[in-house]
């Protein structure tokens, strides 16, 4: 039931295309739940990033990975480390807009992600 559940969260929050994308690229995000791993790390994406609806479906769907990290073990301390380190003198909001383009758009990082 867990499995049915979690693939019509993300096909509601992704659309079809972007779940289907998601389970082919992590098909253990199945077995994840959606009010301890997935909903969390989702909302903390919208409402703590710069990344808004699309920009956060984008990164889920190019990074699966984050639906299973911990929010407040991981995402929210690793997002406030690049904030101030990004900062330097920019208003939160300015940073915060700089560190998601960077998550957006950081080859690197899909590079580690496909040798991890």
């Amino acid at each position: 039931m867990r499995h049915y559940i979690t693939a019509r969260y993300l096909e509601r929050t992704l659309g079809k295309n972007g779940a289907v994308n998601v389970i082919a690229k992590m098909p253990r995000v199945l077995s994840l739940s959606v009010e301890r791993d997935i909903g969390p790390a989702a909302r903390f994406l919208l409402q703590q990033t710069a990344l808004g609806r699309e920009g956060a479906a984008k990164a889920i769907v190019r990074w699966p990975r984050v639906l299973g990290l911990s929010v407040a073990g991981n995402l929210a301390p690793t997002w406030s480390y690049l904030e101030e380190e990004l900062a330097l003198g920019s208003t939160v909001g300015r940073c915060r807009l700089i560190v998601s383009e960077l998550v957006l758009t950081a080859p690197m990082v899909s590079a580690l992600e496909a040798t991890a």
